[in-house]
């Protein structure tokens, strides 16, 4: 341990002693100014500043060792939430998906109910579309029989005859009755084949679109979530 040592000082005693020792007093105070038991003597302005020192070291270390530790936590929060986000998002597409065929099922049951609606409604003008959509797929094909649902055989009927000009080439087709057909819709056979326009099959097709988009959709909104976590 070091230990500040006083300069020493002559104390009274007989003159002869006296004397002697403020012969060797500078030598002894100098040897004890150097050395105290083998160890370096600390003088008051050494001290001071080792003291300063050593409070500075233990300030930066604690201050190292605090960033080192707000690092740690902060690349662990940041792997926590992004995993909670990866989570959330992997949540939100099951579910998105779990939804696809119910919302595309109701879409296309409103698109229905809208064209039953209209057949119901006006089932000349409808019917009428559906024969202007194959005859206008015939090219070359010759028509020679047109099937149509029950009811709607009367109406096609009349709709030749007021249209005779637009539907001449009707005029030697054969109606035939199919119930597999629906109300509005209308299969024309040819000599090459048939062209169907019926009401389900444009259902169908619809469903189809409406699926084809939804997914379309998720994967878009999907792709756009962020996930990523903290950086440092």
């Amino acid at each position: 341990m070091s230990t500040k040592v006083d300069s020493f000082e002559p104390v009274a005693c007989p003159e002869c002693l006296n004397s002697e020792f403020r012969h060797i007093a500078p030598e002894i105070d100098e040897t004890f100014q150097s050395e105290w038991n083998g160890e370096e003597v600390v003088r008051p302005n050494d001290y001071e500043e080792n003291v300063r020192k050593a409070i500075v070291s233990a300030y930066e270390k604690g201050v190292a060792k605090g960033l080192e530790e707000a690092l740690f936590w902060k690349r662990k929060a940041g792997e926590e939430i992004a995993g909670i986000i990866a989570s959330a998002v992997e949540q939100k597409r099951t579910l998105l998906a779990s939804l696809e065929g119910a919302v595309v099922s109701l879409s296309v049951a409103i698109a229905e109910k809208v064209i039953r609606t209209e057949i119901d409604s006006n089932i000349k003008k409808v019917i009428e579309k559906q024969i202007d959509v194959c005859l206008k797929q015939l090219d070359q094909d010759v028509p020679v029989l047109l099937r149509l649902n029950p009811d709607d055989i009367h109406v096609v009927g009349e709709l030749i005859q007021e249209q005779k000009e637009k539907y001449s080439l009707l005029n030697e087709v054969r109606l035939v009755e199919d119930r597999r057909v629906d109300r509005g819709g209308c299969i024309l056979e040819t000599d090459k084949g048939a062209l169907r326009a019926t009401i389900s099959e444009q259902l169908n097709k619809i469903y189809e679109a409406l699926e084809s988009e939804y997914a379309r959709a998720i994967t878009e909104e999907m792709g756009s979530a962020p996930i990523d976590g903290f950086s440092d």
